[in-house]
């Protein structure tokens, strides 16, 4: 019986506290929408937040925007509107035509400081995880 108890009661009591750690580290980040974070981006500094957007990477730009939009419209296209984003993982090629131009979850930290490649973006998203949604 001390056995069956062990091989159940344990590995159950496990995956009881790795998925309330999960939910705690999700629950650090302020969900935020991006068209709000783009208008009021400087009461976020330091913030961590989390926000869903279009992801848009390249061998020199890495952003999110709220609407999908071609980066080979950037001549008509108002920068402001877009963050730069410093992700965690590899800068791979492969990873980023992956996660290009779809829709992410992103979880970070708001830098108003940095200003992305050229100083073209509002603000940074530092340390991002994303997510395809």
């Amino acid at each position: 019986m001390k056995s069956l108890i062990s091989k159940v009661l344990i590995p159950i009591l496990f995956i009881l506290q790795a998925c309330s750690h999960a939910k705690n580290l999700q629950s650090e980040y302020a969900k935020v929408p991006l068209e709000h974070l783009l208008d009021s981006i400087g009461n976020y500094q330091n913030k961590k937040i989390e926000i869903r957007g279009y992801y848009v990477c390249g061998a020199e730009y890495t952003s999110v925007q709220p609407e999908l939009q071609s980066f080979s419209d950037n001549k008509l296209y108002d920068w402001t509107g877009r963050i730069w984003v410093e992700d965690k993982r590899s800068k791979s090629m492969i990873y980023c035509d992956s996660m290009s131009n779809r829709t992410v979850l992103i979880r970070g930290t708001v830098d108003s400081s940095r200003h992305g490649r050229l100083g073209e973006y509002p603000a940074t998203i530092r340390r991002a995880v994303i997510e395809v949604q």
